[in-house]
């Protein structure tokens, strides 16, 4: 999702269900590095690269200093409201 989807899907879910948690995952830097090799991607040195999760997580903080702007993606904990 780009970070302007984020509000109105929000709302959405917000509007039919309790929303319980939201998590911003902070991955937009780790989708930005692999977009990098994507002509590559099929060579075995770029396979072992894109292959080290430390390397999602060394930049997962980095992409959390940006806010909602630093995902690609979240998280929605959510339940049914307690309507009769």
């Amino acid at each position: 999702m780009r970070p302007g989807k984020f509000e109105p899907f929000i709302r959405a879910v917000g509007g039919q269900l309790r929303i319980l948690k939201l998590v911003y995952l902070n991955d937009r830097m780790w989708y930005q590095f692999e977009s990098w090799f994507k002509a590559v991607r099929h060579w075995e040195a770029v396979k072992a690269l894109l292959s080290q999760v430390w390397i999602a997580r060394l930049l997962a903080p980095v992409s959390g200093l940006l806010g909602p702007q630093g995902s690609t993606h979240l998280l929605i904990l959510a339940q049914k409201n307690d309507r009769p």
